[in-house]
């Protein structure tokens, strides 16, 4: 995978950023203008991923009015070169860790279950037509999502090994248990076990040690089929996602000195509160 790197990148020492580079500046050949050298950003084809599963997957087919797949994986993902960061660009080594997207449980199963109720069906089998178009003819249908949550890197507000490089993120060190028996939204991790790294040192944090929160989510729908001729069906759709109305919760703040550090503060992009809706479809 391509990684983005500082190809001239300052050590963690005092002074100057800039004048600690190995490369201050440059003149640009036949004009004999030299120019100020930052940081370089060096783009390079050498990180990688690794992906380890267990996948299983159960299927019935439509019998007795009822049908259903669920799937689940145990997985592992471990990377080099993702988005997190590189804290000390000349030990790359020391950031491999679990990937940025690493999802380590995923389970998600539908169904689709046709209600006993209705004409020719195990109960009001000798309703009149009326009576059935109302009330008969239901299809129940869920669709259930749960996932663990992904990896969050801890990283220190500033860069205290000053090596400031836009491509490198301080970690800092670890003090304590980090883990919390009940996690809650003003405080998702320990946060005093974490203290900020050493001027001219880089911390002792591993890369995406915080897991974010999970995702649990309920979509419902009931539907009828019937026929209005021939040639001509309709259905009706009573649909709601997140039926439970839960909060997919954001990830924490994952920055040491921000007044935030810890805390959850939004809910997680792309979700939304509880939507019902009603719909009606012909077919002809």
């Amino acid at each position: 995978m391509w990684r983005q790197i500082d190809g001239n990148p300052a050590p963690p020492i005092p002074g100057n950023i800039n004048s600690n580079r190995r490369f201050t500046s440059t003149v640009v050949p036949g004009t004999g203008y030299a120019i100020t050298l930052a940081d370089v950003v060096r783009l390079q084809k050498d990180g990688w991923s690794a992906y380890n599963a267990l996948q299983a997957k159960l299927v019935k087919r439509y019998r007795n009015g009822l049908t259903f797949i669920a799937s689940y994986a145990y997985s592992k993902a471990i990377a080099l070169g993702d988005t997190s960061g590189v804290q000390n660009q000349l030990d790359w080594r020391a950031d491999i860790a679990v990937s940025s997207l690493d999802m380590r449980q995923h389970f998600a199963g539908s169904a689709v279950y046709q209600l006993p109720v209705g004409r020719g069906r195990q109960f009001g089998s000798n309703w009149n037509r009326v009576t059935d178009v109302f009330l008969g003819g239901w299809s129940f249908a869920p669709i259930v999502t749960v996932s663990s949550g992904m990896p969050l890197n801890v990283t220190v507000n500033g860069s205290p090994s000053n090596t400031g490089a836009t491509t490198s993120v301080d970690r800092p060190n670890v003090v304590g248990n980090w883990h919390l028996p009940s996690p809650s939204v003003t405080e998702w991790f320990n946060t005093a076990a974490f203290l900020a790294n050493a001027p001219y040192t880089y911390g002792n944090a591993g890369r995406n040690i915080i897991v974010g929160p999970g995702l649990a989510n309920i979509d419902l729908a009931l539907h009828k089929s019937f026929q209005i001729t021939e040639r001509v069906s309709a259905q009706i759709r009573i649909e709601s996602f997140n039926a439970t109305n839960t909060p997919a919760l954001g990830a924490p703040n994952t920055v040491l000195g921000n007044p935030l550090f810890g805390q959850l503060t939004s809910t997680a992009p792309g979700t939304q509160a509880r939507d019902n809706q009603l719909g009606l479809k012909f077919v002809f």
